[in-house]
């Protein structure tokens, strides 16, 4: 807790009243952040010893470097709804009956009315006082942060001697010819560039004079820590002092912030003692000093009966939690991804119902058409298969349909582009060789018929960096296995049982899905 950064002083030192002051923005006592970093200690060294060290032997690293880098060479076609033909227009009762069979796909919505107060650090904002002395304190502790030294793009020109460092600099006069001497002594632009230095951070033999000279302009000799160089100011970058005037009102808007949480949790109690004493949720929303907001319809995105989006929280749990509380029922304070405080009570339910047909008719017709290609492309494409299949390759498909297959570049496992989409590079490192095999399209509406024809595995150079990065970044896999393994193993030793249905609703995956 003393190294931590974040309790330290204008002096760089531990300051207990910038540790008292985190832990009252906070909400902890000294006595439970002690036991909560205590306890993230010995987890992490828990992790570390199940973790670190894991080395995959060389032939399990062989293998994988093998799965990772196998190369396929693909031969495919794409078939597209116009090569199946046009579907036939659909009748009336076509119209009627796919109608009939997808009405869930005509159908207005579910829409909910209803009440909800928000709790965030704008809504406490003007309750919370910050004084001119905190203000002057946050400044004094953090004045490095608001004082910017000059720095300076510095390059250089070695010498391995007095002697021709001075006849270089007899012959440099300007930034031209200080890239013309650099160009003879073969130099390149990365050779030359000494780097970036405010002047307390240069080498004190050459930040006199690099700090001396104008912008663009080039040095006599010097002796710096590695032999005579003569430097070019490439570029100056001002440095920056703001007074405490200057971010008055950005320390006061960050204090408050910092302070915000615990005036939200302080006004959500208020509100939930008045809804524990009987009063309605805008009752208790009065008495907490907060607005009540009123939805007259949402649905499952948040959008209104007209179209338009409503005003509400953005966070997938708010919505799910709308959509789960039933009818004249209100609910206890939940918390958003983003910090904010809720609650909510549900007014009304508008159950989702069908659309009548005359009003949906030519959507009902466009559904009936996209469905019906789809299924002629479908059958199209199983008898290419089959013939393929049959075949052994391509080639004859080919002919039937008028262009002769395509020859891949070698394919690596997972790429995926126009031609490829996922499913078909799944299917194409999955298979044998020589498996005909058809997907979607990675772009478009075509459909896929393709096989590997090759498969290589490029040699690894063991020795190199590039493998001995490999080898470290299955390493670093195979510690999070352990540590997934440990984690699952502690679960089962604790009885714990995890009901995924219930976790995606509170996280909000369900209604993000």
């Amino acid at each position: 807790i003393r190294a931590s950064n974040g309790f330290k002083g204008a002096n760089g030192a531990f300051d207990p009243v910038a540790f008292q002051r985190a832990l009252q923005d906070a909400g902890m006592s000294e006595e439970n952040f002690v036991a909560a970093t205590r306890a993230d200690i010995a987890r992490n060294q828990l992790i570390s010893a199940a973790s670190e060290g894991i080395l995959p032997p060389a032939g399990l690293a062989k293998l994988l470097y093998d799965y990772v880098n196998e190369q396929r060479a693909v031969e495919y076609l794409v078939v597209t709804p116009e090569e199946a033909g046009p579907p036939p227009a659909p009748s009336q009762a076509d119209i009627e009956a796919y109608y009939k069979a997808n009405t869930a796909k005509f159908s207005a919505p579910e829409y909910r009315a209803f009440d909800f107060i928000d709790i965030g650090p704008e809504q406490v904002a003007d309750d919370i006082k910050v004084t001119d002395e905190e203000i002057k304190a946050e400044y004094d502790a953090h004045r490095a942060t608001y004082e910017k030294p000059e720095t300076r793009d510095i390059e250089q020109i070695v010498f391995p001697s007095k002697d021709e460092a001075d006849k270089a600099a007899a012959r440099i006069k300007s930034a031209a010819d200080f890239a013309a001497v650099a160009r003879e002594r073969k130099l390149g632009e990365q050779d030359l560039k000494l780097g970036t230095f405010a002047k307390t951070a240069m080498d004190a033999r050459l930040s006199e004079v690099a700090f001396s000279a104008a912008s663009g302009a080039v040095t006599a000799p010097v002796q710096g820590p590695f032999g005579w160089v003569i430097l070019h100011v490439a570029k100056v970058s001002p440095g920056e002092s703001k007074s405490l005037q200057d971010v008055t009102e950005t320390i006061r808007e960050a204090l408050v912030l910092s302070r915000s949480d615990a005036k939200m949790v302080e006004v959500s109690n208020k509100f939930e003692d008045a809804r524990a004493g009987g009063e309605s949720l805008a009752q208790a929303a009065m008495k907490a000093g907060l607005m009540v907001h009123h939805i007259p319809g949402a649905d499952r995105t948040g959008t209104a009966p007209e179209g338009s989006k409503t005003d509400i929280p953005a966070d997938p749990n708010f919505i799910a939690t709308v959509f789960t509380t039933e009818q004249g029922e209100d609910t206890d304070i939940n918390r958003t991804r983003d910090g904010h405080y809720f609650a909510l009570q549900v007014t009304g339910i508008t159950a989702a119902a069908p659309k009548p047909l005359d009003s949906v008719r030519e959507a009902v017709r466009e559904a009936f058409l996209v469905d019906a290609r789809k299924k002629q492309l479908d059958a199209k494409v199983a008898q290419l298969v089959a013939q393929a299949k049959q075949d052994g390759n391509l080639a004859g498909i080919g002919k039937t349909l008028g262009h002769a297959p395509v020859k891949a570049m070698p394919m690596a496992r997972g790429k995926t582009d126009e031609v490829f989409s996922a499913a078909m590079t799944g299917q194409l490192f999955a298979q044998p060789k020589n498996t005909v095999l058809s997907a979607p399209a990675g772009m478009g509406t075509g459909i896929v018929i393709a096989l590997a024809t090759d498969v290589t595995h490029p040699e690894p150079d063991v020795s190199s960096p590039a493998y001995a990065q490999f080898r470290r970044t299955a390493s670093q896999q195979l510690g999070v296995t352990a540590v997934d393994t440990l984690a699952a193993a502690a679960r089962i030793r604790a009885g714990v049982n995890i009901h995924e249905a219930t976790l995606k609703q509170v996280t909000g995956e369900a209604a993000a899905q």
